[in-house]
């Protein structure tokens, strides 16, 4: 039966904006399954240096000289100052306010200087101007990368709000509105900052911003290999795995292995390299399927967010953030602006840790369906934006109705039918 299943989304074409993923067990009764991992490393690449790990890019970033528990006190005490601000901390969890003195000072100590003069006005503000700022220092208590709050490639449009004093009302209002789609944050501080001295940004906000600007900019990268069809990689058959990011179906990249890869801990822990702090730690755990029971195996898939086209699929023995982060790098050329994930907040982390360069401006989002779960930072969290009414980030659960047929299928067979059901 001959389809061309090489079709891309009639919208987005083979360059899509947003993608959403998941994984979904096939099932034991699935005999026949022999397929490649989608993890298979080149070795002729060698070993590449992770330039930097999770304590790295974070606000309270790990320093030379200071105890680890020293840092975790310092981020604790950031994330109790903004919610109890917020009204976020229950009765019975509120400390003396001798003891919040205490925290205050060793944070002065800490900050750094750029951000200083704001935090040391923070109790002079105005209600709002200080509800904005809380809400902006919750985001980087955590552990999470300065470049989820704000990307390197839209700082410029920050950048543009602090060279122009004296921007002219209708061009400000563009630009403000444009950070809503990425730092509503950011963009609610700026407002707020203004209205409540006189319609002048203050140097400790200016200073403030800057700071956060310069620190998402200078995130060193690993470059990413170039795109390079690789021929007689299109068989899904054979490899499990079928993808229509690009016209044919090849492979563009090979799976290039990081020095953190050989790390003893991270080798143990399949759900995060780093470990998070209490307040922010997610309880999503990853299935301890065994790889090696024949015939139990898992589909991984990924479907344009915004109008439910399947850009294809892979077979893996277990999901893991290998998968997406793997399957995008290896197939996709440019990634796309946003993607959805039920553990957004650990994708980033492996993301950053391997293939810096490639998705150093990605926007990592829960879906719907597994967001309310998640205690990390709320830059995983795509409803606080604009633009985003018509994403379903569920459609991968929606799927999950047709895979029960592949018990008795051969693998050629499951790969077939897959592909003649994603066409439909």
């Amino acid at each position: 039966m001959k389809i061309d299943f090489h079709i891309p989304c009639g919208v987005c074409g083979y360059g899509p904006k947003r993608l959403c993923c998941d994984g979904t067990k096939v099932g034991v009764g699935f005999r026949n399954s022999n397929y490649e991992e989608i993890t298979e490393t080149n070795h002729a690449l060698g070993i590449n240096n992770t330039l930097h790990r999770r304590m790295d890019r974070c606000f309270f970033e790990n320093l030379n000289g200071i105890d680890k528990q020293e840092m975790i006190n310092l981020r604790t005490s950031l994330d109790y100052i903004a919610r109890k601000e917020l009204n976020e901390i229950k009765e019975n969890k509120i400390i003396p306010e001798r003891d919040l003195l205490d925290r205050i000072e060793l944070l002065k100590q800490a900050l750094p200087s750029e951000v200083l003069g704001s935090f040391e006005r923070f109790y002079q503000m105005s209600d709002n101007e200080r509800v904005a700022y809380s809400n902006v220092l919750k985001m980087l208590a955590t552990t999470a990368s300065i470049t989820s709050l704000v990307p390197p490639a839209y700082c410029y449009k920050i950048q543009l709000l602090l060279n122009s004093p004296n921007i002219e009302n209708d061009r400000f209002n563009s630009i403000v509105n444009e950070t809503r789609s990425f730092a509503p944050e950011l963009s609610d501080l700026i407002c707020e900052s203004l209205i409540s001295n006189n319609e002048i940004l203050p140097d400790d906000i200016r200073l403030f911003l800057q700071y956060l600007i310069n620190e998402s900019m200078s995130l060193q990268v690993t470059e990413p290999e170039p795109p390079v069809p690789q021929l007689g990689t299109y068989n899904p058959e054979k490899f499990g795995r079928a993808y229509y990011f690009n016209e044919s179906g090849l492979k563009l990249r090979s799976v290039r292995k990081f020095s953190i890869d050989n790390d003893s801990c991270v080798k143990r822990n399949i759900d995060h390299d780093d470990t998070t702090l209490e307040f922010e730690k997610c309880q999503k755990l990853y299935s301890k399927v065994e790889t090696s029971a024949r015939g139990t195996s898992t589909l991984f898939l990924w479907f344009c967010a915004d109008h439910g086209h399947c850009y294809g699929f892979h077979m893996t023995g277990a999901e893991g953030r290998k998968d997406p982060a793997l399957s995008l790098y290896s197939y996709l050329e440019t990634p796309p602006q946003d993607v959805f994930y039920d553990f957004a907040c650990n994708l980033q982390e492996y993301c950053l840790n391997r293939e810096s360069g490639y998705y150093k401006n990605e926007h990592f989002f829960h879906d719907i369906f597994h967001g309310y779960s998640h205690k990390c930072s709320r830059a995983f969290t795509a409803s606080r934006l604009q633009g985003f009414e018509s994403v379903n980030s569920e459609i991968c659960e929606q799927f999950n109705s047709i895979k029960r047929s592949a018990r008795q299928m051969s693998q050629s067979h499951y790969c077939f039918y897959l592909q003649f059901f994603l066409n439909n």
